[in-house]
């Protein structure tokens, strides 16, 4: 989660649910077949012709209003019981919930945020259908990677040091599952945005890497792109003043790389550079979400609405709906990258 210390109030509202598979929310007959590569594309062109939202999106958009709703729909949802926010004890003894094919002895672990957990509805339909299993260690707001966190006025000392012992004990917890794979995501960066820092994150996420595979050459690495936020704006909270798709959408600039707050281009290169240097195989997801064009200088656009989906349900989480319209296309990527299977 990129800002957890203003949260709180959507952890509340997140109801605990067990740790077994959970099925995931099926789309309803006004949507689409789950889709492929192609049809994403196909989609997001057809969303960028015109300005207007659907009139029946899924979910609602007042279904996702206010921090219970949008907590009610995301990923994070599905995972709260096995996250130290909310079961301090696992701070100190981290224990996976268990979803994907929950029979498979191929396990592959998922860990980090909420940024991270918003992947699990895509990843458990994605993985159960390559038959391996999924493990999720999350933490709501404590970063993917494993960084000393800087308390500020807005922090809260326990969940810091929850925090800062989740970090030390996460690793070990990973590598007694017996993985065969590990992945993760992130968008956020903390503190300071300068080339020294970007230089320092890198670093930082391949010990990252290195401590959760136990350094492990038989372990794959995967590192999720970051998805496109609005610079702490609530998406949907805009489409339901504006009803405007493109208006309330993330967007971004072929080849620019300033200010990482605002620039979603500046992150995609981030996850370049982290991926080269911890030796991980990166999974693009700009394709899910934005335009494609690829001339520096040119805007895309990651449009609010994709076939009749709510794609965002506040400043950046991906909606359950959505993520389960893509997983097919995210097991084929998958598979495309040598994920096992």
């Amino acid at each position: 989660m990129r800002r957890p210390f203003a949260a709180s109030g959507l952890m509340v509202a997140i109801t605990m649910v067990g740790c077994a598979l959970l099925t995931p929310l099926s789309a309803t007959a006004a949507n689409p077949a789950p889709a492929t590569a192609a049809s994403i594309t196909a989609a997001i062109a057809t969303a960028m012709k015109t300005d207007v939202v659907p009139s029946t999106l899924t979910p609602s958009l007042t279904s996702v209003a206010g921090t219970a709703g949008a907590a009610a729909h995301f990923g994070q949802a599905m995972v709260t019981a096995c996250d130290p926010y909310y079961v301090h004890s696992l701070g100190a003894k981290p224990q996976p919930c268990v979803l994907g094919d929950t029979t498979s002895n191929k396990v592959v672990v998922l860990w980090g945020d909420s940024t991270a957990a918003m992947w699990v509805p895509a990843l458990s339909t994605a993985l159960k259908a390559l038959h391996d299993k999924l493990l999720v260690f999350p933490f709501i707001g404590c970063p993917s990677v494993l960084t000393q966190i800087n308390p500020n006025a807005a922090t809260q000392a326990w969940w810091v040091s929850l925090c800062q012992q989740f970090h030390q004990t996460l690793p070990a917890a990973i590598v007694a599952t017996h993985p065969v794979a590990v992945i993760t995501t992130q968008i956020a960066m903390w503190g300071d945005f300068s080339p020294r820092a970007v230089t320092s994150w890198v670093s930082q996420w391949t010990a990252t890497f290195d401590a959760v595979t136990g350094k492990s050459s038989a372990i794959q690495r995967y590192l999720i792109q970051g998805t496109p936020t609005i610079g702490g704006s609530d998406i949907a909270a805009c489409v339901a003043l504006h009803h405007s798709n493109k208006a309330c959408a993330p967007h971004y600039w072929v080849g620019n790389t300033a200010n990482f707050m605002s620039n979603y281009n500046a992150y995609l290169v981030r996850d370049a550079a982290i991926a080269t240097a911890a030796k991980a195989t990166l999974i693009p997801v700009t394709g899910y979400f934005c335009q494609n064009a690829t001339t520096p200088g040119a805007q895309n656009v990651c449009p609010a609405a994709i076939s009749n989906y709510l794609v965002y349900v506040d400043y950046g989480h991906v909606s359950t709906d959505y993520m389960n319209y893509l997983a097919p296309a995210l097991a084929s990527q998958l598979t495309s990258a040598g994920f096992p299977h």
